[in-house]
């Protein structure tokens, strides 16, 4: 079968609150794939991280992957018709066939934008953050993240917070965390199985979800996630 433009303008991608529904009904985790991802599987690279082929075959494995409870998330761009501030950017990206060619019309994806909202103008508002802050609710959760400003503000929140149990946290490197995965995997799997893995660590961050899913987490390759705004019921960890 031939894919045509036409196959890819009608790409099925769920947006946001479909994604949050989707985590929170099925305890999913999920991996990201934005336009750094998306080049490293083309053979480019991303000023914090340097093309590496391994993990390129990482990337493709898992954007390829098949499964239930690990979520692809791709780009909610294709078909759209409203507009929104990173409009121009994406559909530059997309107008390189190498790009769009990675992507699967005849699969289910998820979006990426579910922290983004230059990209997802929809989730700048309470209700949508009431349904993430569900995700971690009374959980004990372990922030793998670049530097300690890695959360940033993803949208304007209200002054209700969520509650978890407690915030324990892992640090990568700022640039290349890939060449220290390994290290970083080991830490992150010194906590319990039961514990939420929320993860900000860029190209990283989307094979690190994928094997603590597989080896029984449930794990968010979330991206700029203002986690700021979480209130805790004990005292912030660091190892």
């Amino acid at each position: 079968m031939i894919t045509t433009r036409a196959d890819y303008q009608n790409l099925n991608v769920k947006d946001e609150y479909d994604t949050i529904h989707t985590i929170l009904g099925r305890n999913a985790s999920i991996g990201r794939f934005g336009d750094g991802e998306l080049r490293i599987c083309n053979g480019g690279r991303t000023k914090p991280q340097p093309f590496d082929k391994k993990l390129k075959e990482r990337l493709m494995e898992i954007l390829t992957s098949d499964h239930f409870d690990f979520l692809i998330g791709v780009p909610r761009v294709l078909g759209r018709k409203d507009d929104y501030p990173a409009r121009k950017h994406w559909e530059n990206f997309f107008s390189q066939t190498k790009n769009l060619a990675l992507l699967d019309p005849y699969k289910q994806y998820f979006s990426s934008f579910i922290s983004r909202k230059e990209s997802a103008p929809g989730i700048i508002n309470k209700r949508y953050w009431d349904l993430v802050g569900l995700i971690w609710q009374g959980r004990d959760i372990v922030v793998v993240q670049g530097d300690h400003y890695q959360f940033t503000d993803a949208c304007e929140l209200t002054d209700e917070f969520f509650c978890c149990c407690s915030v324990n946290q892992v640090l990568g490197p700022q640039r290349d965390a890939f060449a220290h995965y390994e290290e970083i995997l080991k830490e992150v799997c010194k906590f319990p199985k039961d514990y939420l893995i929320v993860i900000s660590l860029g190209c990283a961050a989307t094979v690190l979800a994928y094997d603590l899913y597989e080896k029984g987490y449930q794990a968010l390759d979330v991206g700029r996630l203002a986690m700021h705004h979480v209130r805790v019921m004990e005292d912030w960890q660091a190892i």
